[in-house]
């Protein structure tokens, strides 16, 4: 761990924890324990990490009647965490489930570590509905700050919207005040600060969403009148070549129908031709039975 009094060992102490982390998954994977249980200091921290990310139950035992660092940070990972005194029960801000299927809305709550997610709360400090855009969250920031100072452990989630909404910082130049480092005043100066630089920030980026809200409107608009005109189009140019089509379909038709006419005309014109010709033959018999009579 942290040494006080050697710098050098605690430059270290980063290479030392990557090799503590190897070691424990070569650990767990060779025995593949039920359950991890921790008894506070480094040793028990990489072994108790790498169990959680294996999906293996873990468990923290805190016999002292003040938690140390690994602990603390521990328990926001852990399945049970194990007290010797009433009043080391570790509390978290944690979220707690709530809406309907497919739009969840969370509380933040101040919870007990042994508790269940969605189970009995000690307070609720805040509210997250990640269905607006950007995301509503509601934060009671001075509660947020009672519990931190009472040695709360948020969980990732959690500490994200305490940050999202000063409660970290507030709690940090609270921190600053108590040592001194800060009067009451510069420290709420330094928030009212923030708080202004963070509700601009959030203006702005509903603004700009806001913008880009309008431009997809009128860009949806733009795209949908292409599609229909292109689809007038299309349809105007299939009408034409069905026309078209028709029209040559017709025309092959007559042709077909002129010449299927043809031979028959052609018939009719030779029989025409042909009987002047047959009447003439006959006449001509007759002329000449004409001249032998006076013969006779």
């Amino acid at each position: 761990g942290l040494q006080r009094g050697s710098l050098v060992k605690n430059l270290l102490f980063p290479l030392k924890l990557m090799v503590s982390f190897f070691q424990s998954v070569f650990i767990l994977l060779k025995f593949r324990p039920d359950f991890a249980i921790g008894t506070g200091g480094f040793a028990s921290g990489p072994i108790l990490i790498i169990a959680h990310y294996l999906k293996i139950k873990t468990l923290i035992q805190e016999q002292n009647s003040f938690a140390g660092i690994t602990n603390r940070l521990l328990g926001k990972k852990v399945d049970l965490v194990a007290v010797a005194f009433e009043d080391m029960k570790r509390f978290f801000p944690r979220l707690q489930r709530h809406g309907k299927k497919g739009k969840p809305f969370y509380w933040v709550v101040a919870a007990d570590a042994r508790a269940k997610r969605d189970g009995r709360y000690l307070e609720k400090i805040g509210t997250y509905n990640p269905n607006t855009n950007p995301a509503t969250v509601e934060i009671d920031v001075d509660s947020a700050v009672k519990w931190l100072g009472n040695g709360a452990q948020p969980t990732d989630t959690a500490r994200t919207l305490l940050s999202y909404r000063g409660a970290l910082l507030k709690h940090h130049l609270q921190g600053g005040v108590s040592k001194g480092a800060l009067t009451q005043e510069d420290a709420d100066a330094k928030f009212e600060a923030w708080l202004e630089d963070k509700a601009n920030r959030i203006q702005a980026k509903v603004d700009g969403l806001s913008k880009e809200e309008a431009k997809a409107q009128a860009d949806a608009f733009a795209a949908e009148k292409a599609v229909n005109e292109k689809r007038v189009a299309d349809a105007k140019a299939l009408a034409e070549e069905a026309a078209a089509e028709e029209a040559a379909a017709q025309a092959a038709a007559e042709a077909e129908a002129e010449a299927a006419a043809a031979p028959e005309v052609e018939a009719e014109e030779a029989a025409t031709e042909e009987a002047p010709a047959a009447d003439a033959t006959e006449e001509a018999p007759a002329a000449d039975a004409t001249e032998e009579a006076p013969e006779a």
